[in-house]
């Protein structure tokens, strides 16, 4: 799968460890942010029209378990 910043993908598998209001739930659309060597950066607003953004980080081997593009 070819990612780059500016790509618009959607969370299939939510991070679970995390407080719900801080992390990456299932069904979340994510904008990436930078392509670095082995991971992916993207980030989504902490709550809906805020302006706070919150980020996390993918490795790039296991990127089709947690995001899928959105068209």
């Amino acid at each position: 799968m070819s990612i780059y910043a500016g790509m618009k993908m959607k969370v299939i598998n939510g991070l679970g460890s995390h407080d719900k209001s801080a992390s990456m739930s299932t069904g979340d659309i994510v904008t990436v942010k930078a392509v670095y060597p082995r991971v992916v950066l993207v980030e989504r607003p902490y709550h809906s029209g805020a302006s706070e953004m919150m980020r996390e980080c993918f490795q790039l081997r296991n990127i089709h378990m947690y995001l899928r593009r959105v068209i």
